[in-house]
């Protein structure tokens, strides 16, 4: 009987592993699409077949900065959130494969080779890019800084690796599973960018302790960090001083 038990409680066990490994890209990732009408200038380029959506703010300015967003983020939302920021510079807000019109499914590897593109396209019109990440976005911005040479990184609510994050929500679900890691800190020391960090104190999303690891990996660079009290994943734009930080932060 207790065998018997056992066998089932396995069988379940397996069963639901694998369902979670098919499953995990709809897990982690919420596509926004992109709205009927919009008052930015919206541009395709292309990424290895894809066409990847980029809105766009003063392209004619000369410095530039490129915005990673969050898994379920409405970039088209985020560029009238986060210009106050970004003002006086180019802003180019990236959709992800299969967000915001964007065409191809999202991944890290299409993630990735799509940042570097839209990276390139801008570089290559722009004397100095720096890049903006958050949440899931920190990531692509960590990967793309260790590769290029970008002029500022500012991480919003930042991890050290989804798998580490992962763990957290799912600690039965083995990690090397998992697909889409996006391990910021096996390639933090390749960055020589000045960086800015800002963590939420209450972030139940991303827990700050991941924040914090990840900080102390990106020390070499001098990062500046700011810790805002009574904030969480979802509100520490909303506190005062948030964009003003930024932005004088990308001045420098």
């Amino acid at each position: 009987m207790i065998k018997n038990i056992l066998i089932l409680l396995t069988l379940l066990y397996l069963m639901l592993l694998l369902s979670m490994y098919l499953l995990q890209r709809q897990m982690m990732y919420f596509p926004r699409e992109a709205p009927q009408h919009t008052q930015y200038e919206v541009l395709d380029i292309a990424s290895g077949g894809l066409v990847i959506k980029v809105v766009t703010q003063g392209s004619q300015l000369e410095p530039a900065v490129v915005y990673f967003g969050g898994n379920g983020e409405d970039v088209y939302a985020g560029a009238e959130r986060m210009q106050a920021a970004f003002m006086d510079r180019a802003a180019y807000y990236v959709n992800y494969p299969g967000y915001g019109g964007s065409t191809g499914s999202p991944s890290e590897t299409t993630i990735t080779q799509s940042a570097q593109d839209v990276y390139k396209y801008v570089s290559a019109r722009h004397p100095a890019v720096a890049v903006v990440g958050r949440s899931l976005g920190t990531g692509v911005a960590v990967k793309l800084a260790s590769d290029y040479g970008v002029s500022h990184l500012v991480l919003i609510s930042p991890y050290d690796s989804i798998a580490n994050v992962a763990s957290k929500y799912y600690p039965f679900f083995p990690r090397c599973l998992i697909k889409d890691k996006f391990d910021s800190v096996s390639v933090a020391s390749k960055i020589n960018a000045k960086t800015l960090i800002i963590m939420a104190q209450d972030d139940d999303i991303i827990p700050i302790r991941h924040s914090q690891y990840l900080l102390e990996v990106l020390k070499h660079t001098q990062p500046i960090s700011k810790v805002y009290d009574q904030a969480d994943h979802n509100n520490v734009h909303l506190k005062v001083g948030f964009m003003p930080m930024i932005k004088a932060f990308l001045a420098q």
